[in-house]
């Protein structure tokens, strides 16, 4: 056989397509009316839907404000580092500034492993151009079969996790008397 009609060893690589930023919504009405056809099906299929319900708090920032503003470019940036770690097969939406939500087709096992994965993930600086930011990351589930028994929304029953089960945000360290005069 002839070496140029031979079949390449390897084919180039094509880049991965970058994912679409997660969808916004602006508030958690919004969010559970989009909710609605996948939580339906999912029913009908007789699958378990799980809802990660991520709250994102600005700790610190270095370097200049982004001209969005700095909560916009760290929420952003958190999208676009949610978006790569999750399926392409679940739902990635923003809610507000500082709220995302992630739906999985997945049983409360398989949800709490994602659950602490992107809690490693997702937390760690973010670097915005010249800025850096640091946040902290707050992570609520809810399993569909869960939320009908306690008769509310699976929104408000990942929200609920949040704030029951989950320790508060670090208070950022007071500035030294030297720093808070040099701040001015």
């Amino acid at each position: 056989m002839p070496l140029a009609s031979s079949p390449p060893d390897s084919a180039p690589a094509t880049p991965r397509a970058a994912p679409t930023p997660p969808q916004r919504v602006e508030s958690t009405m919004q969010l559970e009316i989009a909710l609605i056809r996948h939580l339906a099906r999912s029913r009908r299929q007789g699958d378990l839907m799980a809802l990660l319900w991520i709250e994102v708090e600005l700790l610190t920032h270095l370097g200049p404000a982004p001209d969005g503003g700095m909560r916009e470019a760290v929420a952003q940036a958190l999208g676009a580092r949610l978006q790569h770690r999750v399926r392409r097969t679940d739902l990635v939406f923003q809610v507000g500034d500082t709220g995302f939500a992630v739906l999985l087709d997945a049983d409360k096992a398989g949800a709490e492993l994602v659950e602490k994965r992107l809690s490693e993930q997702l937390r760690g600086p973010y670097g915005m151009g010249r800025s850096q930011a640091h946040v902290h990351i707050s992570i609520g589930l809810a399993i569909s079969s869960e939320a009908c028994r306690q008769g509310s929304g699976l929104v408000q029953c990942a929200m609920d996790d949040v704030y029951t089960h989950r320790p508060t945000p670090p208070a950022p360290a007071p500035l030294a008397v030297a720093d808070a005069a040099n701040s001015v």
